[in-house]
């Protein structure tokens, strides 16, 4: 797991570290100071897995969630799908400020403890939930989350996949629909329940199936991905609600 270590304590930083060590986490950036140059080009690089962010940073209380606010804007205008996960770390047992909704949701708070066993401990549940949510899956050595697929289809002139996500746009590439089910593959998607194949050349995230409808055009199911039918946002199956599709809704 790749972390980057917002933290202004030179010490506290030291035994973060250590910790981080023993965890077998590798620490990609360390900063003190949320004005310091480059940290937003440094938090937007390398596929960061965990932001570790202190509350307070040289005497500003909320120099950490404002730095949050601020990456995950920059992310957004980047266009970067992988935004990890941002912890914060405070002093305080007391969150007041983190948890105003102008500021982004955490995957977890840390007390800062003093105890090096008690650090370790708490790192290590907070980074096994992390990693008990981490979906997603390589395409060119990039990573992405499973819960941005819309759907994979293929195109079999070229025998490629084309992997279609929340954002509008798609990716292409030479895994096939078997590399995304397949748990014995190492290209394979972490979240085998997240991808349901309805027919021989089709993968559906039916998390992000909002509607289903009978394709106007055939006897085929229309799966739609926005609440609006007048969307083209959707996907005709070539079955009639397939199996995989009744079970799914009829939960």
């Amino acid at each position: 797991m790749k972390v980057f270590l917002l933290e202004d304590d030179f010490h506290y930083c030291k035994h973060i570290k250590k910790v981080l060590g023993r965890l077998c986490c590798e620490i990609m950036h360390i900063y003190q100071d949320t004005q310091e140059e480059g940290i937003i080009e440094a938090a937007l690089s390398s596929d960061i897995d965990l932001y570790l962010l202190d509350i307070e940073i040289m005497g500003q209380q909320t120099a950490g969630l404002e730095f949050a606010k601020r990456l995950r804007k920059a992310q957004t205008e980047h266009k970067i799908l992988y935004q990890g996960h941002i912890v914060y770390l405070s002093g305080h047992q007391v969150f007041d400020n983190a948890y105003r909704s102008d500021y982004p949701t955490p995957a977890d708070y840390l007390y800062k403890p003093t105890s090096s066993e008690q650090l370790y401990r708490t790192l290590r549940e907070c980074i096994t939930k992390i990693k008990s949510r981490q979906k997603y899956f390589y395409i060119n050595a990039r990573r992405y989350l499973i819960d941005d697929i819309l759907y994979i289809d293929t195109i079999p002139e070229q025998k490629l996949c084309k992997v279609h996500l929340k954002q509008g746009n798609f990716l292409i590439t030479t895994c096939t629909l078997s590399d995304f089910i397949d748990a014995k593959r190492e290209s394979r998607a972490y979240a085998y329940g997240k991808l349901s194949k309805v027919n021989k050349s089709l993968l559906v995230n039916l998390d992000n199936v909002v509607r289903v409808r009978k394709s106007p055009t055939n006897r085929a199911t229309r799966l739609f991905f926005s609440e609006d039918t007048d969307s083209t946002h959707y996907v005709d199956t070539s079955v009639i609600l397939g199996k995989p599709i009744r079970d799914y809704f009829s939960r």
